[in-house]
């Protein structure tokens, strides 16, 4: 995860990448799927972006 955060007073905003370390859909390469020639394996890791902006009072 990278992030950067930044504020003036009571406004604050924050940015963040997320990077999904494990892969979703290894369980599927234990199935017998007919995909393609079979040689490839599915992958899947998940990412994100996030905004967030806060107002304190």
């Amino acid at each position: 995860m990278i992030g950067a955060s930044a504020g003036i007073g009571a406004y604050k905003i924050m940015a963040q990448y997320i990077y999904g370390v494990l892969n979703i859909l290894d369980k599927l390469n234990d199935k017998n799927l007919n995909v393609g020639n079979n040689t490839e394996a599915f992958k899947g890791n998940q990412s994100m972006f996030v905004f967030t902006a806060m107002v304190s009072f």
